[in-house]
């Protein structure tokens, strides 16, 4: 027998692109940032005499510990929402690389930028994948692929717009300068609105086969109304018994005769059994 159950459908558009939009503006700005560390502290780490091996360490720290988070985000998404999460993951990345801009040791560098900044764009990261999963279904892979591709912008232009900072601002200057440009993440994460202000009109779902079958819920009038007009069309339709009109007979002096009466009907008359008379 075929299992039914309600659900509600994902946006599948509407404020579903926003979410797009929300996604690939903080991948823009966070993923080429972290990708550009090493051309923006070459300097640095060339006056603080560290080794490639020492480079290395902190890179890898920060993308290790960051799939390490994989097991806290799943229940802290679960327990907060994606929303909340998001916000508290831009915060994390803000203060991790304005304090990274101002590191002077290994280890310094080993906490703000490979640990601080790690859990920043883990979380927010697993968040933002979240929103659009579930604000998504069918036209899921389309809405990926639109914020993957806005998101190759980044790693073209912000090496270009890294290189200008530097000769302007220096190394610590052009960091604060990023810094603040990670708090576009932030604004990003407010647009996370619940799916739930958005959901579609719920939907029977029927198991048939292990496949779903989806029939939107008709409304109630509609079927009322149809329903009626079903059992109009059933009844059976009665014949009038009232006799068509006729012209009334006319009495002509002359001929002495009555002309008409060919037209006038004469109802048979039934027996009480209900058949006719002979």
């Amino acid at each position: 027998m075929a299992d039914q159950s309600k659900k509600h459908l994902a946006p599948d558009g509407g404020y579903g692109w926003i979410i797009v939009l929300a996604f690939a503006v903080s991948n823009i700005i966070t993923i080429p940032i972290l990708q550009s560390f090493g051309l923006l502290f070459r300097n640095v780490f060339t006056e603080l005499k560290m080794s490639a091996v020492d480079i290395s360490t902190i890179i890898n720290v920060n993308s290790a510990f960051g799939l390490l988070l994989g097991l806290w985000n799943g229940p802290l998404l679960k327990k907060f929402g994606y929303r909340k999460v998001a916000i508290l993951g831009s915060i994390f990345l803000f203060v991790g690389f304005t304090l990274t801009s101002q590191a002077y040791t290994f280890y310094e560098f080993i906490i703000y930028y490979g640990i601080i900044n790690s859990i920043g764009f883990s979380t927010s990261m697993s968040a933002f994948s979240l929103a659009l999963n579930t604000y998504f279904n069918k036209k899921r892979s389309m809405a990926t692929g639109i914020c993957i591709t806005i998101t190759g912008l980044g790693p073209v232009l912000m090496p270009l717009m890294i290189s200008a900072f530097l000769d302007i601002y220096g190394v610590r200057g052009t960091a604060l300068i990023l810094a603040a440009l990670t708090l576009h993440a932030f604004l990003a994460a407010q647009l996370l609105q619940p799916v739930k202000w958005h959901y579609r009109q719920p939907l029977d779902v029927e198991l048939l086969d292990g496949k779903e079958i989806e029939q939107l819920n008709p409304p109630k009038e509609n079927n009322e109304a149809k329903e009626i007009n079903d059992n109009q069309e059933k009844e059976p339709q009665l014949e009038s018994l009232t006799p068509p009109e006729s012209p009334e007979p006319r009495y002509d002096v002359d001929s002495h005769s009555v002309h008409g009466l060919e037209n006038v009907i004469i109802p048979k008359k039934l027996t009480e059994a209900g058949r006719k008379a002979p």
